[in-house]
């Protein structure tokens, strides 16, 4: 820097400076706050002096392009070259200011340096686990996608000839294990399967007898329900109520609500399903006695279980959300 500037002032002091423009980075007059006066006066005493900061300069030569930074960019327009004496003379500097000016240059320099390649490293290393992260959650959602495309053969089968068998030989307790767990594997099949589908296909509206439609998915549980030592109770008027939804979504609302009411509710307690219609509203309600939940905020985030020991994976009341929210 200080041997820049000695050249320069050689330069300056054999020729007739009619203007000086002076473009200096932002690092600057950022961290040289104190120093710019110090740094451009000099100029303005030649010969008129004006300029900008800059973000950055470009600097061409011999066929080669860079870009600067930190620096201080000199143009000066003079007439050729005329007597020394007719020179105004260019006011010294003290030298232990040049120096420290320099030194403060050199060591604010050097840590410029020092972060933009600390800042260059680290923004590679985030890019790289970026790209391994998106890697990673298409490779889980391609493995989603087969596994439950995959299962559901085994399940229907499996399914078809518990009921072929019940109707043959009656049920029996083992048959009956087996049906519950079954349907809480449906369940979770279910739910798995919108999860990965919700996005990718549009769910067409329908009309739903409300009643009906409740008390077969209520069937559907009756078993399960049983196994766990509670009871489905099913409340409602006996007018049809007849609703314009779609059934996926729908399906997911109550099978969740019904799930959850009987894996949390205390044993030998009934659960209570009621439907009630109120002026151009249809309310269903789910209660069961069960213990009190700590964080109700939370119970519908993704993955958010407060009973570790319970089976599921914490996405049913998340899903319900969102199908609700998104107008079923």
């Amino acid at each position: 820097m200080s041997n820049s500037l000695s050249s320069f002032k050689d330069t300056v002091f054999n020729y007739q400076i009619e203007t000086f423009f002076l473009y200096s980075c932002m690092a600057r007059r950022r961290y040289m706050r104190d120093l710019i006066k110090l740094e451009t006066q000099p100029f303005s005493s030649i010969a008129p002096t004006s300029g900008f900061f800059t973000y950055a300069e470009f600097f061409h030569k011999d066929g080669h392009n860079e870009l600067l930074n930190q620096t201080l960019t000199i143009i000066a327009l003079a007439e050729p070259k005329k007597s020394i004496t007719s020179q105004k003379i260019i006011p010294k500097n003290n030298p232990n200011e040049d120096a420290s000016f320099a030194k403060t240059l050199k060591s604010l320099t050097h840590l410029i340096q020092k972060s933009t390649a600390d800042y260059q490293d680290q923004t590679k290393k985030l890019n790289k686990e970026k790209e391994y992260s998106h890697n990673l959650l298409a490779s889980q959602k391609q493995f989603l996608r087969y596994a439950v495309h995959e299962t559901n053969t085994p399940l229907s089968v499996i399914m078809g000839n518990i009921e072929l068998f019940e109707l043959e030989n009656g049920k029996n307790k083992y048959i009956s294990n087996i049906e519950v767990a079954m349907k809480n594997l449906f369940s979770i099949y279910d739910d798995l399967s919108y999860l990965i589908k919700k996005d990718q296909i549009d769910y067409s509206k329908q009309d739903i007898e409300l009643v009906d439609y409740i008390r077969s998915r209520i069937d559907f549980f009756s078993q399960v329900a049983i196994k766990s030592k509670s009871r489905l109770l099913f409340q409602t008027t006996k007018t049809p109520k007849i609703v314009n939804l779609n059934e996926t979504k729908l399906q997911r609302i109550i099978d969740n609500n019904i799930t959850n009411a009987i894996k949390y509710s205390f044993e030998n307690e009934n659960i209570f399903i009621t439907l009630i219609e109120d002026e151009n509203l249809y309310k269903l309600k789910f209660t069961s006695h069960s213990s009190v939940i700590q964080e109700p905020k939370k119970i519908f985030e993704e993955y958010y279980r407060e009973e570790k020991l319970k089976e599921g994976f914490g996405l049913g009341l998340n899903l319900v959300k969102k199908s609700v929210m998104k107008r079923v």
